[in-house]
Protein backbone atom coordinates (compact mmCIF):
# COMPACT_ATOMS: atom_id res chain seq x y z
CA UNK A 1 0.00 0.00 0.00
CA UNK A 2 1.41 3.27 -0.91
CA UNK A 3 0.08 6.36 0.17
CA UNK A 4 -0.62 9.05 -2.85
CA UNK A 5 -1.83 12.43 -1.01
CA UNK A 6 -2.70 12.73 2.70
CA UNK A 7 -5.94 10.51 2.49
CA UNK A 8 -5.92 8.87 -0.78
CA UNK A 9 -4.20 5.30 -0.99
CA UNK A 10 -2.87 3.07 -3.78
CA UNK A 11 -4.36 -0.57 -2.45
CA UNK A 12 -3.25 -4.35 -3.75
CA UNK A 13 -6.50 -5.14 -3.98
CA UNK A 14 -7.91 -2.83 -6.36
CA UNK A 15 -6.23 -1.19 -9.65
CA UNK A 16 -7.74 2.64 -9.22
CA UNK A 17 -6.50 4.82 -6.27
CA UNK A 18 -8.83 4.92 -2.99
CA UNK A 19 -10.15 8.21 -1.31
CA UNK A 20 -10.84 8.53 2.07
CA UNK A 21 -14.82 9.30 2.27
CA UNK A 22 -16.46 10.51 5.32
CA UNK A 23 -20.44 9.20 5.38
CA UNK A 24 -22.76 8.33 8.43
CA UNK A 25 -24.01 5.51 5.35
CA UNK A 26 -23.95 1.74 5.43
CA UNK A 27 -21.45 -0.37 3.08
CA UNK A 28 -19.68 -4.12 2.56
CA UNK A 29 -16.26 -4.31 3.13
CA UNK A 30 -14.58 -5.64 -0.51
CA UNK A 31 -11.73 -6.58 1.37
CA UNK A 32 -12.98 -8.47 4.63
CA UNK A 33 -16.59 -9.05 3.36
CA UNK A 34 -17.74 -7.64 6.20
CA UNK A 35 -20.57 -4.80 7.20
CA UNK A 36 -19.15 -1.66 8.06
CA UNK A 37 -20.25 2.19 8.45
CA UNK A 38 -18.72 5.86 8.87
CA UNK A 39 -15.45 6.30 7.48
CA UNK A 40 -13.61 4.18 4.95
CA UNK A 41 -11.52 4.48 1.24
CA UNK A 42 -14.16 4.54 -1.61
CA UNK A 43 -13.10 4.05 -5.63
CA UNK A 44 -16.89 5.71 -6.72
CA UNK A 45 -16.06 4.44 -10.17
CA UNK A 46 -16.55 1.43 -9.23
CA UNK A 47 -18.30 1.20 -6.03
CA UNK A 48 -15.32 -0.53 -4.38
CA UNK A 49 -14.85 0.00 -0.24
CA UNK A 50 -12.44 -0.40 2.34
CA UNK A 51 -12.88 -0.55 6.06
CA UNK A 52 -10.02 2.32 7.82
CA UNK A 53 -8.45 -0.63 9.32
CA UNK A 54 -8.54 -3.35 6.40
CA UNK A 55 -6.68 -0.86 4.17
CA UNK A 56 -4.23 0.13 6.90
CA UNK A 57 -3.11 -3.37 7.90
CA UNK A 58 0.42 -4.79 6.68
CA UNK A 59 -0.66 -7.05 3.10
CA UNK A 60 -0.37 -10.14 3.54
CA UNK A 61 3.40 -11.29 2.26
CA UNK A 62 3.54 -13.64 -0.72
CA UNK A 63 4.17 -16.78 -0.11
CA UNK A 64 5.59 -19.75 -3.04
CA UNK A 65 7.27 -23.54 -3.16
CA UNK A 66 9.77 -23.99 -5.10
CA UNK A 67 11.31 -27.34 -6.09
CA UNK A 68 14.85 -26.26 -4.35
CA UNK A 69 13.34 -26.23 -0.92
CA UNK A 70 11.27 -28.23 1.03
CA UNK A 71 9.84 -26.05 2.90
CA UNK A 72 7.54 -22.38 1.57
CA UNK A 73 9.26 -19.56 1.15
CA UNK A 74 7.93 -16.13 2.04
CA UNK A 75 8.46 -12.72 0.47
CA UNK A 76 10.70 -10.75 2.66
CA UNK A 77 12.81 -7.83 3.27
CA UNK A 78 15.31 -6.64 6.04
CA UNK A 79 19.11 -5.59 6.42
CA UNK A 80 20.24 -9.09 7.26
CA UNK A 81 23.27 -10.62 5.17
CA UNK A 82 22.12 -13.11 3.43
CA UNK A 83 23.02 -15.37 -0.01
CA UNK A 84 20.82 -16.51 -2.64
CA UNK A 85 20.84 -20.20 -2.71
CA UNK A 86 19.80 -20.40 -6.51
CA UNK A 87 22.78 -18.21 -7.94
CA UNK A 88 24.84 -17.95 -5.01
CA UNK A 89 25.00 -13.90 -4.97
CA UNK A 90 24.12 -11.67 -1.82
CA UNK A 91 20.00 -10.53 -1.51
CA UNK A 92 19.26 -7.27 -1.58
CA UNK A 93 15.82 -5.29 -1.48
CA UNK A 94 12.55 -8.09 -1.48
CA UNK A 95 13.37 -12.18 -2.02
CA UNK A 96 12.09 -15.31 -0.85
CA UNK A 97 12.76 -16.66 2.88
CA UNK A 98 12.25 -19.78 4.48
CA UNK A 99 13.39 -18.33 8.15
CA UNK A 100 13.87 -22.36 9.52
CA UNK A 101 16.39 -23.24 7.86
CA UNK A 102 17.48 -19.39 6.45
CA UNK A 103 17.27 -20.44 2.94
CA UNK A 104 16.94 -17.42 0.75
CA UNK A 105 16.26 -16.89 -3.13
CA UNK A 106 16.28 -13.84 -5.02
CA UNK A 107 12.48 -12.78 -6.97
CA UNK A 108 14.18 -13.67 -10.49
CA UNK A 109 15.71 -17.09 -9.41
CA UNK A 110 12.50 -18.08 -7.85
CA UNK A 111 10.84 -16.79 -10.69
CA UNK A 112 12.90 -18.27 -13.74
CA UNK A 113 10.70 -20.89 -15.94
CA UNK A 114 11.43 -24.60 -15.28
CA UNK A 115 11.93 -24.50 -19.14
CA UNK A 116 13.01 -22.12 -21.82
CA UNK A 117 13.81 -22.04 -25.42
CA UNK A 118 17.25 -20.42 -26.47
CA UNK A 119 17.77 -19.55 -29.97
CA UNK A 120 21.51 -20.47 -29.90
CA UNK A 121 20.03 -24.03 -29.10
CA UNK A 122 17.79 -26.23 -30.90
CA UNK A 123 16.71 -28.18 -27.40
CA UNK A 124 14.81 -27.03 -24.51
CA UNK A 125 16.99 -25.69 -21.87
CA UNK A 126 15.75 -27.21 -18.34
CA UNK A 127 16.47 -25.06 -14.97
CA UNK A 128 18.95 -27.60 -13.15
CA UNK A 129 20.20 -27.03 -9.27
CA UNK A 130 24.15 -26.31 -8.95
CA UNK A 131 26.60 -28.88 -10.39
CA UNK A 132 30.44 -29.08 -9.43
CA UNK A 133 32.54 -27.65 -12.68
CA UNK A 134 30.13 -26.67 -14.87
CA UNK A 135 31.25 -23.83 -17.94
CA UNK A 136 28.73 -21.77 -19.30
CA UNK A 137 28.76 -21.96 -22.96
CA UNK A 138 27.86 -18.65 -23.40
CA UNK A 139 30.76 -16.54 -21.26
CA UNK A 140 32.92 -19.53 -20.87
CA UNK A 141 32.57 -18.73 -16.86
CA UNK A 142 32.12 -21.10 -14.22
CA UNK A 143 28.71 -21.75 -13.05
CA UNK A 144 27.93 -21.28 -9.58
CA UNK A 145 24.30 -21.50 -8.86
CA UNK A 146 21.45 -22.48 -11.03
CA UNK A 147 21.68 -22.38 -14.56
CA UNK A 148 19.69 -23.79 -17.45
CA UNK A 149 20.95 -27.05 -18.70
CA UNK A 150 20.55 -29.47 -22.06
CA UNK A 151 21.81 -32.78 -20.45
CA UNK A 152 22.24 -34.42 -23.71
CA UNK A 153 24.33 -32.03 -25.33
CA UNK A 154 26.06 -31.02 -22.42
CA UNK A 155 24.89 -27.63 -23.07
CA UNK A 156 25.27 -25.07 -20.03
CA UNK A 157 23.68 -21.60 -19.47
CA UNK A 158 24.26 -19.05 -17.09
CA UNK A 159 20.89 -17.75 -15.83
CA UNK A 160 21.95 -13.96 -16.50
CA UNK A 161 23.50 -15.01 -19.85
CA UNK A 162 19.87 -16.34 -21.16
CA UNK A 163 18.24 -13.20 -19.41
CA UNK A 164 20.53 -11.22 -21.47
CA UNK A 165 23.38 -9.71 -20.08
CA UNK A 166 25.57 -8.07 -23.04
CA UNK A 167 27.61 -11.34 -23.62
CA UNK A 168 28.78 -12.25 -26.79
CA UNK A 169 28.01 -15.66 -27.93
CA UNK A 170 31.28 -18.18 -27.56
CA UNK A 171 32.52 -21.52 -28.21
CA UNK A 172 32.18 -24.67 -25.83
CA UNK A 173 34.76 -24.27 -22.58
CA UNK A 174 37.43 -26.68 -22.94
CA UNK A 175 36.80 -30.10 -21.30
CA UNK A 176 33.50 -30.48 -22.27
CA UNK A 177 31.67 -27.65 -20.44
CA UNK A 178 33.73 -28.45 -17.20
CA UNK A 179 36.08 -25.62 -15.46
CA UNK A 180 38.14 -25.91 -12.59
CA UNK A 181 35.96 -25.17 -9.38
CA UNK A 182 37.43 -24.70 -5.95
CA UNK A 183 36.61 -28.48 -4.16
CA UNK A 184 35.83 -27.90 -0.73
CA UNK A 185 33.66 -25.24 -1.46
CA UNK A 186 31.47 -26.92 -3.90
CA UNK A 187 31.01 -29.78 -1.07
CA UNK A 188 29.95 -27.58 1.01
CA UNK A 189 27.34 -26.03 -0.98
CA UNK A 190 25.85 -29.10 -1.91
CA UNK A 191 26.06 -29.80 2.16
CA UNK A 192 23.55 -26.96 1.86
CA UNK A 193 21.58 -27.28 -1.08
CA UNK A 194 21.97 -30.40 -3.35
CA UNK A 195 21.31 -33.19 0.07
CA UNK A 196 18.10 -30.96 0.89
CA UNK A 197 16.86 -31.06 -2.84
CA UNK A 198 17.66 -35.03 -3.14
CA UNK A 199 15.65 -35.44 0.36
CA UNK A 200 12.72 -32.95 -1.46
CA UNK A 201 12.29 -35.03 -4.30
CA UNK A 202 12.05 -38.82 -1.59
CA UNK A 203 9.12 -36.54 0.36
CA UNK A 204 11.20 -35.93 3.38
CA UNK A 205 12.41 -32.62 5.02
CA UNK A 206 15.29 -30.87 4.90
CA UNK A 207 18.44 -32.13 6.36
CA UNK A 208 20.84 -28.68 6.09
CA UNK A 209 19.73 -24.98 6.68
CA UNK A 210 21.66 -22.92 4.05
Amino acid sequence: MAPLTKKTIQHSTHRHPLTEVRANTQFLCDGCQIPGSGTRFRCQPCDFDLHLHCANSPEPKKTIKHFLHYHPLTEYSGNIPAYCDGCRTPCSGTWYRCDACQFDLHQHCANSPVEVSYPLHSHPLKLTPYMPRRGCDLCHQRIQGLFYQCEPCSFDLHLHCYHGCGVSPGSRPSGGGRVQGNDREERDYFDRLGLNLLVTMLGGGPLFGS
